[in-house]
């Protein structure tokens, strides 16, 4: 290819279609010859017989005898040029902007042409000459960051330059900034790498002749200290009981039971470490368990008037990995309501008096109940995980016929998000339970909440990586009197990895991924679906999209395949790729323990259907979830473009429409389009 350098004072178009011509040595108006003497005997040949052409011709030999000329193009004031390398002679176009191509002087090496600009009285200079670059050492190398360095010679023309980069030796995912050259020195800064890793680099500089590249070149990043959070203590601890300590007047039908500050391990809680005595004897009963709360059940009616003591042993242990226990014994006492006296009979009565009896209230006076609170998990993934809160509180039961509602009575509350509490409505889960049920998610902005035109059950709330890595779950009890309980939510995080299924494929067999990210689980209650998240590539010009499913509900883990194919590259469906290609899959992990987004990386071949794959494995096409009903994706089939070729004048913009179809033109929704820059140069 043969570009330009031009002044400000140019404008107009850098090619035109071009022309076959024929020439002549001798000039025979209008048409260019070219001859040739051996003993005083001349040879001519056609070059160029179109329009009138041939003026200000400049001819050059080279060493194996082949021609180069420049010449004018008089009908349509263009430069020109022409050879017959190749054994048969072929033209080109070289400038067509305005009236330009006289005088025109030709060199070779890669060729170079001079000649003058009439329209604006410009000396202009042509080249087909790359540009020369050399990749540099790396500087500033961090754990997270360097500065890429190098050299660029354009050869006379503007140039820019860029930096490919990976974890692999000649597989380059990633590419820095673009940057104009001056002079020859190219820096470039990089960021968002993984630390301890190394990476691969070289050089590319692109001018109107083309693009080339340097050598390769490496460094490996430093590694990063990451600060662990202080453990949160874990206790177990009685919050609260019921009858509560002190009670009187309580019914003799009652159930004794006591609510923990965790859940507990319902095999610990036995008649041997939850005892009621009457101070003489243990009273006989079974025992039973649900979440964080235990119950003992009397086997027969309390006795009145009496004064029962409950305990509790260091032998109930919590549902975690340590088997929290409770540091000492915790006991409790109430006493029954006296029994109602019996009339004694006049002597002789003269009538059987009969007596209406008032029967003995069971239910527990309102206002006398002292909530609880409990999270289905202690411990959440800072991104796509659900924790349950559940609020037991009889007396906030204030509507008989329908589920209550307690508006903004729940708050979480921390320092590992930055947009405010995350305020939410509990709701009733029946008629008269008493049991009050909101959802918390965890994720990267804070959504949902209640508010006076707002009501909301479950919400969003936002968590950063580092910092304490906590938030707290706080419920307003107003009744009797205002009152808080508070229960801590310790935030976690998980480094995603990518694989293939095999180390290498044949082409017509299925490549198949497996991505391990619990933060991309963002849905606990179905298989989530990942479509623009992880993308397979053999080159940067030769990549699609993967689709990949969850394995499960609530499990993190995602699975997907494509299928390896001597076709064109279809996304989600497969990847062109021939013998001896690496494939390359990468995707974001944009939360884990390091604290910033990292990038995996997995990579496999393709080898020749005459070798054995290792492991010879064909996967399974992922099949899409059919639990609900879920609109069919519309898979990218074909691009069209408003405009396929601009031509721009100096300070002119233009806009290129591009519009991505599926199958049956369904439009693509989200669909991502990577534009390349293919060295077209605009005066």
């Amino acid at each position: 290819m043969i570009a330009c350098i031009c002044t400000n004072r140019m404008a107009g178009r850098l090619c035109r279609t071009c022309r076959y011509l024929s020439l002549f040595f001798f000039l025979i108006m209008p048409s260019l010859f070219l001859a040739d003497t051996a003993d005083a005997a001349w040879g001519t040949a056609t070059v160029d017989s179109t329009d009138d052409k041939g003026l200000y011709s400049s001819i050059a030999v080279g060493t194996s005898g082949a021609v180069y000329i420049s010449y004018y193009n008089r009908t349509n004031f263009d430069l020109m040029y022409a050879t017959n390398v190749s054994g048969s002679w072929g033209t080109t176009t070289v400038d067509s902007t305005g009236n330009t191509g006289q005088h025109t002087s030709i060199a070779l090496g890669s060729e170079y042409i001079s000649y003058y600009d009439v329209t604006n009285g410009n000396l202009m200079y042509a080249t087909t000459a790359l540009p020369t670059v050399t990749t540099g050492a790396a500087s500033n190398v961090g754990a997270n960051s360097a500065t890429l360095a190098g050299t660029v010679n354009g050869k006379g023309l503007s140039a820019t330059a860029m930096f490919s980069y990976g974890v692999a030796s000649g597989v380059y995912t990633g590419t820095s900034t673009t940057q104009n050259v001056s002079g020859t020195a190219v820096s470039i800064g990089i960021s968002s790498l993984s630390s301890g890793t190394t990476y691969y680099y070289r050089i590319a500089a692109n001018s109107g002749a083309g693009t080339s590249t340097g050598s390769e070149a490496s460094f490996t990043t430093t590694s990063a200290t990451v600060s662990e959070p202080a453990p949160i203590p874990v206790t177990l601890a009685v919050s609260s009981t019921n009858p509560s300590n002190g009670a009187t007047g309580v019914a003799v039908t009652t159930t004794v039971s006591a609510t923990f500050s965790m859940f507990v391990n319902g095999s610990t809680v036995t008649t041997d470490t939850f005892m009621l005595s009457d101070g003489s004897s243990l009273v006989s009963g079974s025992v039973s368990t649900n979440g964080a709360t235990v119950t003992f059940t009397p086997s027969s009616s309390l006795a009145n008037s009496t004064t029962y003591t409950a305990t509790l042993t260091t032998g109930i242990k919590a549902a975690n990995f340590a088997g929290t226990q409770m540091t000492s014994n915790y006991t409790w006492s109430f006493t029954t309501i006296a029994a109602t006296p019996t009339p004694t009979p006049t002597d002789t009565p003269t009538a059987t008096p009969v007596f209406t009896l008032t029967p003995t209230p069971t239910a527990t006076p309102v206002g006398t109940v002292t909530g609880t609170l409990d999270l289905s998990k202690y411990v959440a993934y800072l991104n796509g995980d659900t924790i349950v809160v559940t609020v037991v509180d009889a007396d906030r039961d204030t509507n008989a016929s329908t589920a209550d509602i307690l508006t903004t009575a729940l708050k979480a509350a921390g320092t590992t998000y930055s947009s405010g509490d995350l305020l939410l409505d509990i709701k009733e889960d029946g008629v008269n339970s008493g049991t009050f049920l909101a959802t918390i998610k965890t994720g990267t902005t804070t959504s949902g909440g209640a508010s006076a035109s707002t009501r909301a059950n479950s919400g969003t709330i936002k968590t950063v990586q580092g910092g304490s890595g906590t938030a707290t779950v706080i419920y307003t009890d107003t009744v009797p009197n205002t009152s808080t309980i508070t229960k801590t939510l310790l935030f976690s995080s998980s480094d995603a990895t990518l694989k293939f299924d095999a180390e290498s494929y044949t082409v017509g067999s299925y490549a198949g991924i497996t991505l391990a990210d619990a933060e991309e689980n963002t849905d606990n209650t179905q298989e989530d679906t990942l479509l623009n998240h992880v993308v397979i590539e053999t080159s940067f010009i030769n990549w699609a999209w993967m689709k990949l499913a969850e394995t499960g509900a609530d499990t993190g883990t995602f699975r997907g395949s494509i299928l390896v194919s001597s076709d064109a590259t279809l996304d989600n469906e497969r990847i062109h790729a021939s013998d001896g290609e690496t494939l390359m899959a990468g995707a974001m992990d944009e939360t884990n323990t390091s604290g910033a987004p990292r990038q995996v990386t997995a990579v496999s071949r393709v080898i020749s259907a005459g070798s054995t794959p290792a492991p010879a494995i064909t996967p399974t096409p992922v099949i899409t979830p059919t639990a609900t009903a879920t609109p069919e994706v519309c898979i990218t089939e074909k691009i069209t473009l408003s405009s396929y070729n601009l031509k721009l004048r100096k300070n002119q913009h233009a806009e290129v429409t591009v519009t991505v179809m599926g199958k049956g033109d369904c439009p693509v929704e989200g669909a991502k389009v990577r534009v390349l820059y293919l060295g077209i140069v605009m005066k």
